[in-house]
């Protein structure tokens, strides 16, 4: 099974246990699942590198989607621990006036605090 991007997000996305989720087992993902989220996962890793902070979706957007995210969770009766604390991450974005820009936002939340 190829790798999914280098580095530690990488590492992380192949080490866990997704059997109990919807995406299943990483080793049953297709082909081109695994290609996709390895060229997100490279790209958004130069940008941080460099810094770069350009806007592809922005931290609101994405902010919203969790949140319908969490509705639809709640109408499934279905945990969602990890989606609520990326979520208040966002929700910083907001606060500290990052909402404009994409998830990238996020690291300088954690360089600022």
């Amino acid at each position: 099974v190829p790798m999914i991007g280098g580095g530690e997000m990488g590492k992380l996305v192949r080490e866990t246990d997704w059997s109990g989720t919807p995406l299943g087992a990483y080793e049953t993902w297709p082909q081109s699942l695994r290609s996709l989220l390895s060229l997100v996962l490279n790209a958004k890793r130069n940008k941080l590198l460099v810094e770069d902070f350009s806007t592809h979706f922005s931290s609101a957007l994405i902010y919203k989607d969790l949140h319908c995210l969490q509705d639809l969770a709640y109408e499934q009766k279905k945990t969602l621990f990890t989606g609520s604390v990326v979520k208040e991450l966002f929700a910083r974005t907001f606060e500290l006036g990052f909402a404009h820009e994409d998830f990238s936002a996020i690291y300088k939340v954690f360089r600022r605090d």
